[in-house]
């Protein structure tokens, strides 16, 4: 299993309340675009909060 996986599985999913919450309390949010299948994998696994 790689490392990725298992943090993949750990991983609690962000909702827009989360966000929100972020956002109030003056918490950076971090948003970058993916154009692609691992790239998207390689930002999740990087902790960016909205892809």
């Amino acid at each position: 299993m790689s490392a990725v996986s298992k943090l993949a599985k750990t991983k609690k999913k962000i909702t827009l309340k989360d966000l929100q919450k972020k956002k109030v309390s003056g918490g950076q949010i971090v948003a970058l675009t993916a154009y692609d299948y691992s790239l998207a994998k390689a930002l999740d696994a990087g902790g960016v909060d909205l892809i």
